[in-house]
Formats: structure tokens, sequence, C-alpha cells
């Protein structure tokens, strides 16, 4: 048999191995697009991150100056110390003042007396 090339029809299914490829070149495309990020969602997500390491750094140092449980505990041992000596100094306060009151009355009764003296009565 004599095999006589003919071009039209090589190139016909040329064409259309052409079109069948590029639509799979396509479809692989596409497909692969969704396992990828593209460069502006990238560099969104880089200043996102470096927002975030800055607020993570934050907390970090406000959880570094913030106080230990033994802080916390000896604070609430100084206030309940400081609780006492104020219950203690009120309790003084209060003796002090009725002192004070005795000793104002007596006084008066000494001026009064005294006064009533000086007008002769």
């Amino acid at each position: 048999m004599d095999w006589q090339l003919n071009w039209q029809g090589v190139g016909a299914i040329m064409a259309i191995v052409v079109v069948l490829g590029t639509f799979a070149l396509n479809l692989v495309r596409n497909g692969l697009r969704k396992d990828f990020v593209s460069v502006v969602d990238f560099s969104q997500l880089e200043t996102r991150i470096s927002q975030n390491n800055d607020r993570l750094t934050t907390v970090e140092n406000r959880m570094a100056s913030a106080p230990t449980h033994a802080d916390l505990k000896d604070m609430g041992k100084r206030i309940g110390d400081l609780e006492v000596a104020t219950a203690t100094n009120t309790a003084t306060l209060s003796a002090v003042k009725e002192g004070v009151q005795r000793v104002e009355h007596v006084l008066t009764l000494l001026v009064n007396h005294g006064l009533d003296k000086e007008s002769g009565k």
C-alpha cells in the first residue's frame, strides 16, 4: 500500500489536538489556582501576620511586667495587714475622741463654775 501524507488531514488533527490541549491546560491551571495563594493575597497575609506579630509582642511585654501569683499573694497579705492596722487606728481614734469629749465636758463644767463664781452666783 502506498502511503501518501494528507497534509490537510494532519493540519486538522493538529488543530484539534492544540485546542484540546489548551482546554486541558486551562482546566489544570484553574484547578491548581485554588491550591496556591495569589501574590495579592500573599501580600495581604504578610501584612496581617506582621500586625499580629506586633500585637503578640505587646501582649508578651504586658505579661512579662504583670504581677506573678507570688506578687499577688504578697499584696493580699499586705492589704490584710493594712486592714488590721486601719481597724486598730479606728478603734484608737474612737477611744481618743471619747477621752477628748470627757475632758471637754469637764473643762466646760470648770469654766461654767468659774464664771458662776466671778459673777457671784
